[in-house]
């Protein structure tokens, strides 16, 4: 029987023969991120293709891979050469040193899953706590570049990598928040506007936006009942007032849209 693929990964090397927290050769060219270090890390991957599947195993760091790391060094140019290595944009960075400060005395491991459990109850601030993905890692970091080069990886439009479900602005992280959840707690007002015009489509003169609902409107559009962690809730009735300026631009053309549909010819 084939081992399920949610219990086992592929790592290319001795747990026992890794650095200090259990980091591999080629997160640590990645870590220098010099010229000459990423030159070796090309030629490692080259000769060895399978270290790209390699992250950091020791709790503190656990889940982080190349791709997090060339994010973080705001390296796009690395970023692409990874994603046409195969590197995983799926992988989740939840060490402890990512993890929300009121949340770490909580973690607890779980059996059977490298997920931890962790208290519901938490403000979100931390070091680097940045939605665990690649995808939110480049928009908390305002890394358009990153975010486009990944984006366009995972969802092609119109193929069969998107019809399988392919890593999107709405896939949540432990705490269940989305990337444009994210870009409300860190008030990246530009970056949320890139996110929710990921659907762009352009021919010739005529511009088509399509936004992606779901983390977005206060309406569950499962429930019908009202989302207390959307994007549109956060920013209406969060604590910060700061964020009411993000309800300019493409959230007001939302509420707009709504009321002309729903409420204006009642």
């Amino acid at each position: 029987m084939a081992p399920h693929k949610t219990k086992y990964r592929f790592l290319c090397f001795k747990l026992e023969e890794t650095g200090a927290v259990n980091e591999g050769i080629l997160l640590l060219c990645m870590l220098n991120a010099t010229s000459l270090h990423n030159e070796l890390a090309k030629r490692l991957l080259h000769f060895y293709p399978r270290l790209i599947n390699d992250i950091y195993m020791a709790d503190e760091y656990f889940g982080e891979n190349v791709l997090h790391i060339a994010i973080v060094n705001e390296d796009p140019a690395m970023v692409k050469f990874l994603l046409n290595k195969g590197v995983d944009v799926h992988e989740r960075c939840f060490g402890n040193f990512m993890c929300p400060e009121d949340q770490k005395s909580s973690r607890a491991d779980v059996l059977g899953t490298e997920i931890v459990q962790v208290s519901a109850n938490t403000n979100y601030k931390g070091y680097v706590y940045w939605g665990e993905y690649p995808l939110s890692f480049a928009a908390c970091l305002g890394q358009e570049e990153c975010y486009r080069l990944i984006l366009a990886r995972v969802r092609p439009r119109h193929s069969a990598a998107n019809a399988e479900g392919g890593a999107d602005p709405d896939t949540q992280d432990t705490n269940g928040n989305t990337t444009i959840h994210m870009m409300v707690i860190y008030d990246k007002m530009r970056s949320v506007i890139v996110v929710m015009l990921n659907d762009l489509i352009l021919s010739g003169n005529i511009t088509c936006a399509a936004y992606p609902l779901p983390g977005l409107d206060s309406i569950d559009m499962k429930t019908g009942k009202i989302d207390r962690n959307s994007a549109l809730n956060l920013i209406a009735f969060g604590e910060n007032m700061d964020h009411l300026d993000m309800l300019d631009g493409v959230i007001v053309d939302l509420l707009v849209a709504k009321w002309n549909a729903f409420v204006k010819l009642k």
